[in-house]
């Protein structure tokens, strides 16, 4: 079963002066085996969608369902929708807490009630997965570098095991080697039948890795399909032209003065339309 967001809307500070509409009736599914992208400018409710998904926030209008639960404050089902969506915020490090590496990871799960020689495997297996040494378990994982801590963070939410992995701009910060280390690890989480909810301001990343892909403009999405519906939409939207990746603006541009009769955004297969002579 999915993740259902259907009308979704959210508001910060009601009835104040300040009071400002995060998200206004956004909807879309996602479903196991995928992985979706959410992107959208600063400001767009990225984040405050991402905090809707396993509870963080509640909906004030419309519903968030996860495999038929829907998230409501104080339901006795929250605690169960939090173990199957685990979410991984922007520059995780900073909400390390524990003396060990080991109690770092392990964390999660044990508030799952996974104990013992399981517990274990699980630490080991999502270190392995982060390419942590295990000589690191005893080390204070204040003590690690920038890259290690950031890959311990994820690692504690992998360990938990998650059907639904949501992370909130997780390239942030990362280098070249560090960016294509972290897409492999989550195209393997989709490979195994986990659902990945990636979000990022990175249109050009999105259109890459992506299954699908949920457009936001001041809080509204404007648009959720395919990459290739994606640039379709975005290419006829001029409030969204922005978004626009390089490759993809000037592929529009020569589609637009007949040169090409399609879009890319990779610029290898703009090279082969343009070689092709179409």
């Amino acid at each position: 079963m999915p993740i259902e967001v259907k009308n979704l809307t959210y508001s910060y500070n009601i009835g104040l002066p300040t009071e400002t509409k995060a998200l206004d009736g956004v909807s879309f599914e996602a479903v196991p085996g995928e992985i979706i992208s959410i992107v959208g400018e600063t400001g767009s409710g990225k984040s405050t969608l991402a905090q809707h998904l396993n509870g963080l926030l509640f909906a004030q209008d419309g519903y968030v369902r996860v495999d038929g639960m829907e998230v409501l404050n104080g339901d006795p089902k929250l605690a169960e929708i939090r173990r199957k969506v685990g979410v991984v915020f922007q520059y995780p490090e900073q909400q390390l807490f524990s003396e060990t590496v080991e109690k770092e990871i392990s964390f999660g799960p044990s508030n799952w009630g996974i104990a013992g020689a399981e517990l274990k495997q699980r630490v080991l297996v999502s270190m392995d997965m982060m390419g942590l040494p295990r000589s690191l378990l005893e080390r204070s994982p204040f003590t690690l570098s920038g890259g290690q801590k950031r890959r311990v963070a994820i690692a504690s939410v992998l360990a938990s095991d998650p059907e639904y992995i949501v992370l909130d701009e997780p390239t942030a910060g990362l280098d070249r080697g560090g960016l294509n280390e972290l897409i492999t690890i989550l195209l393997s989480q989709v490979k195994v039948g986990k659902c990945v909810i990636h979000v990022t301001h990175d249109l050009e990343l999105a259109m890459a890795i992506s299954t699908k892909i949920l457009v936001l403009h001041g809080g509204r999405s404007i648009s959720f399909g395919t990459p290739s519906e994606t640039a379709e939409y975005l290419c006829g939207d001029t409030e969204a032209m922005p978004l626009l990746p390089d490759v993809l603006k000037l592929s529009k541009d020569l589609r637009n003065t007949n040169v090409t009769d399609g879009l890319a955004w990779k610029p290898r297969e703009l090279a082969a339309m343009l070689i092709g002579g179409r």
